[in-house]
């Protein structure tokens, strides 16, 4: 808890002029003829992370901090391939510039190293001639895959929207949002993130056509978003009973007062009604019997204040969450991947079998989903499966559905 901002910039410095692990190299032992009739050599560099994982969960890190590890993310990509920040006090500032430099990161210079023509690490493409071979070398960097920003409750729908515009670019793969601030217009980025992700993901799949014919299982890119205990559903949660609390006792004398109050005045009016009927003026006597402000709806609220109901934290986010989004967030999750048709026509039983586009995993735990946000994520995963290659799990333990 004592690294805090400044702890964590001290390790995004350090990442941010790490040098990558070149591990391996592969060489293509056939060159072949550019256009100019040069002879040209292939090779490809595999850069791994300095770090395989940095944990940094509840460690007092603010948007301060995360800023400084995303100008390391930025200036150097590929340094960190998992960064787990959950449990401290990011918002929406924070994830947003995260996000930017998930998208603009770039190998740092000092991976590129450029030799003369004709070097072995030459990776230039100048005027090359037949008698004067050039290698070019390809380096393919191992990006960030998990980021974990759960239990940041200043996480809304800004911070949501700005990381699902990084996830749609493939910039991650395993997402852990849970417990955050997050609403409907932040489940509908989702939602709508994941559709460009497979549009994406198709393009490339049509540029090469042998890996359409592949068809293996574990070919299949996948992809994981928990938005568990984002209270983004629409059932009402119960107040739960802490029992009475210290002002309880001496609400309760004070109800009791007030009630004998009320049925005194109510008598006492009765009384005075009667013997006026009767002739007898008996006002002057009944002064002590001043009619009382108490009403059933007095009585009520007194009786709720008195009865210990205490709010937890979660149903203060409800309830928070409720007066902003009345929009249910798994249904707003589900209408991009419902209204979106990438084949233009169903998939049917007597077609040849299709290779599956994308595998999605989604956490809706705990989200207060009513039946009809469930019917709502059933036909996403009917639609996504029949009209463009889909394959999606939802899990939605802990709800009322």
């Amino acid at each position: 808890e004592h690294i805090g901002d400044a702890g964590a910039a001290a390790m995004a410095a350090a990442l941010r002029t790490a040098i990558l692990h070149p591990r391996s190299t592969y060489d293509d032992n056939n060159p072949y003829g550019g256009d100019d009739g040069s002879t040209i050599k292939k090779t490809t560099t595999l850069l791994f992370p300095v770090l395989e994982h940095l944990n940094l969960s509840a460690c007092n890190v603010g948007d301060a901090g995360v800023e400084a590890l995303a100008l390391a993310i930025r200036d150097n990509k590929g340094c960190l391939l998992g960064l787990d920040l959950s449990g401290n006090k990011i918002g929406d500032d924070g994830v947003m510039a995260l996000a930017e430099a998930l998208i603009d990161a770039s190998v740092s210079s000092k991976h590129n190293n450029k030799g003369k023509k004709g070097d072995k690490n030459d990776t230039t493409t100048g005027a090359e001639t037949a008698e004067t071979p050039v290698t070019k070398n390809t380096l393919i960097v191992k990006e960030m895959e998990n980021l974990d920003l759960s239990g940041n409750h200043g996480v809304g729908n800004d911070g949501a929207t700005a990381i699902a515009s990084a996830f749609e670019k493939g910039k991650i793969k395993d997402l852990v949002l849970r417990s955050c601030s997050v609403q409907a217009d932040g489940a509908a980025a989702f939602g709508k993130a994941i559709i460009s992700l497979a549009e994406m993901i198709r393009k490339s799949s049509d540029d090469n056509e042998e890996a359409e014919d592949i068809g293996a299982e574990y070919l299949v890119p996948t992809y994981n978003i928990d938005l568990s205990g984002n209270l983004f559903g629409t059932v009402r949660i119960e107040k739960k009973k802490k029992g009475f609390n210290k002002h309880a006792e001496k609400l309760l004398k004070s109800k009791a007062s007030a009630k004998v109050a009320s049925q005194m005045n109510f008598l006492g009016r009765k009384i005075q009604s009667g013997l006026k009927d009767a002739g007898l003026d008996v006002s002057p006597f009944m002064e002590g019997f001043a009619p009382s402000a108490e009403s059933d709806d007095d009585e009520e609220e007194l009786m709720r204040m008195a009865g210990g109901i205490a709010e937890t934290e979660d149903d203060a986010r409800a309830g928070a969450a409720r007066s902003s989004a009345p929009r249910c967030g798994a249904r707003s999750f589900a209408d991009p991947i419902v209204d979106f048709d990438l084949d233009g026509k169903k998939d049917k039983g007597d077609q040849k079998k299709r290779k599956i586009l994308i595998r999605c995993r989604v956490g809706m735990r705990r989200c207060s989903l009513d039946a009809g946000a469930a019917d709502a994520l059933a036909a996403a995963v009917l639609h996504a499966r029949d009209y463009w290659r889909g394959d999606f799990t939802f899990y939605t333990s802990m709800n009322s559905a």
